[in-house]
């Protein structure tokens, strides 16, 4: 499962979101939340932001060109290299690398289970 590396970091910020890592993972959100918890000082020891989409948008340099399409409390961001994600306008939880590669091991270490799947 370790395929941090095809995990595309959000430009002039390199972090990625819960939801990106999720959807890289083919997991839910609720999962990467519970090992986030469980783990939250080494988390934050490796490189972890929490930003609203205000936050996020101040960090992009003036000159960066990319459509935001805000819908109710969700925003959706599009850069022209093709990158595209959702933001919450309050707060959302950013995982540099060292944090997701950190995440991968947890994953390997204890692997997620889908209710479809029976122990033998």
């Amino acid at each position: 499962m370790n395929e941090t590396q095809s995990i595309e970091l959000i430009p002039y910020i390199g972090y990625a979101t819960t939801e990106m890592i999720a959807e890289h993972y083919g997991i839910p959100r609720g999962i990467i939340a519970n090992r986030y918890k469980s783990h939250q000082r080494d988390f934050d020891s490796l490189g972890i932001k929490n930003m609203s989409a205000s936050e996020f948008e101040a960090q992009i340099p003036p000159d960066i060109h990319y459509t935001r399409t805000p819908d109710r409390c969700i925003v959706h961001y599009e850069f022209d290299n093709g990158c595209n994600f959702y933001l919450h306008t309050n707060n959302n939880r950013f995982f540099s690398q060292d944090a997701i590669e950190y995440l991968s091991m947890l994953l390997e270490e204890r692997p997620v289970r889908h209710k479809s799947h029976k122990a033998s």
